[in-house]
Order: C-alpha cells, then sequence, then structure tokens
C-alpha cells in the first residue's frame, strides 16, 4: 500500500507541475515563481503559467485575525498582569508577506506577542487602565509600523484579557512529571 501511495504523490506531483493555468478567487492573490526567481504578482481570476517553469504561491488577501495572548507579564511598577487582544489585519504587499518571511501567519503572531510584551512591561498598571489611557492605541501604532514592511496592514487592535493576576513561576519543571 505504501508503494502504492508513493506512485500515486508522484503522478499527482507531475499533473500539478504540468498544469498551465492557475484560477486565483475573489478573495486571493499569488505570486508567480518562474525558475526560482520571482516574476509577477497575480490578482483574481485565470492566468496563464509556463509549466514545468513556473508555479504560483497563493494566500487570501481579506482581513482575518489573529489571537494575541493571553501574556503573563509585570509592568513597570511590579504588578502581574494577564494580557490578551485579537488583531484584525489583511494583506496588502502579497510578494513581501509570501518571500520575505518564513512561515508569515507565525510571524504576524510573534512579532504581535512581542510589541504586546514589549509595550507593556513600559508601562505601569495605573497607565495601562486609566480612562483615557492611549495603551490600546500605542499597541496598534507599533503593530503597524511593524507589520508593514511584511505586506500586512493592521488594520485594528483590541483587547481581549487586560487584568492583575497572582503569578507562581515553579523552576525547573518540565511538565512532563
Amino acid at each position: 500500500m505504501g508503494a502504492l501511495n508513493q506512485l500515486l504523490e508522484v503522478v499527482l506531483g507531475y499533473i500539478e507541475s504540468a498544469k498551465f493555468w492557475v484560477v486565483l478567487d475573489p478573495y486571493e492573490e499569488a505570486v508567480i515563481i518562474r525558475l526560482g526567481k520571482f516574476s509577477r504578482v497575480l490578482s483574481s481570476g485565470v492566468h496563464w503559467i509556463v509549466p514545468f517553469a513556473g508555479y504560483a504561491i497563493r494566500d487570501n488577501v481579506v482581513p482575518s485575525t489573529i489571537h494575541v495572548g493571553p501574556l503573563s507579564l509585570t509592568t513597570q511598577d511590579g504588578v502581574s498582569v494577564i494580557v490578551a487582544g485579537v488583531v484584525t489585519w489583511s494583506i496588502v504587499d502579497i510578494r513581501a508577506f509570501l518571500l520575505d518571511i518564513e512561515d508569515p501567519e507565525s510571524f504576524l503572531e510573534e512579532s504581535c506577542f512581542g510589541v504586546l510584551g514589549e509595550i507593556t512591561r513600559g508601562r505601569t498598571w495605573d497607565q495601562l487602565i486609566a480612562p483615557k489611557s492611549k495603551f490600546r492605541f500605542s499597541v496598534e501604532k507599533r503593530m503597524i509600523r511593524v507589520m508593514k514592511k511584511y505586506g500586512v496592514q493592521v488594520e485594528h487592535f483590541q483587547f481581549s484579557d487586560l487584568t492583575r493576576s497572582r503569578t507562581v513561576r515553579v523552576m525547573g519543571w518540565s511538565g512532563d512529571e
């Protein structure tokens, strides 16, 4: 059965590489790679490609969301907090998004984790919860700036959790015991 599956994979791979067209849905864009180099960007519709020499890498470019956190952090004044949020984002430069970074979705998530953590640690608890706090706007603005060069437009950041917490850290515990 294993040899039959391998043969089927080879045949399907050959058929896929011999395909001379790509159809993109209205919510997709793609980049064409020809002989190992970037060739062009494609938007929705039917497009012709050179079989065996070129292929398309596609992704959805419409708005999507990722959940960032929860993060257990300590503020500038020593208060332990849990912070989490939702980032609404979309792809505005498919070439940068697909070709300039490895594993774009993980990169986006981890970069947003870093921004949220850095800004939270740089504030006091009172600054985080002040009625006219610019904390959310600071996080959103930094996320916009960080992700822009990678073809991502951060459209909105919203907190899903911001609370004081009691934190107990167990040193040396691996969880396997």
